[in-house]
């Protein structure tokens, strides 16, 4: 029962924005309870049971917060690709990359959580990662491309 109570709390923690880092920091200490777990079947055999099911609500709640931080994932890239065609389409249009979010008929409000600016002639497109605070994903118009940035 504790096992399932703090796999529940980390889970309820990593899988908040730009809460992943949780889950990793979580890592190191469950590569340590295996190897001492895996050690100690040696010399206890019911050790097999309760790893066996610790492992499990272990990968359970990896697993939930991976989803959750994937559909975050994939939202945010959705929303990106839109705004990338209306930016390329303005372009194609005008000659010109916009000046602002308006020139494509966006407002900065609803291009939240992206961020758009024109800096010296060149676009700058990128939004905040949904799992690690302070990096984000930048868009390369001359690759066209989205690149990861760490901070």
């Amino acid at each position: 029962m504790p096992t399932i109570v703090l796999w529940s709390l980390v889970t309820l923690l990593a899988a908040q924005k730009y809460g992943a880092m949780f889950a990793f920091l979580t890592l190191p200490f469950v590569v340590i309870y295996v190897l001492a777990s895996i050690v100690f079947l040696f010399f206890r055999k019911q050790t097999l049971g309760n790893l066996g099911g610790t492992l499990a609500v272990v990968s359970i709640a990896y697993l939930i917060v991976a989803a959750v931080h994937f559909a975050r994932f994939k939202e945010a890239r959705h929303d990106g690709d839109e705004v990338v065609q209306k930016i390329q389409a303005y372009r194609v249009a005008h000659g010109i990359y916009p000046g602002s979010s308006l020139e494509f008929g966006v407002s900065p409000e609803q291009l939240k959580p992206l961020r758009y600016a024109l800096a010296e002639g060149e676009p700058m497109l990128f939004y905040p990662a949904t799992q690690m605070a302070f990096d984000v994903y930048w868009y390369n118009f001359e690759q066209s491309v989205w690149e990861y940035r760490v901070d």
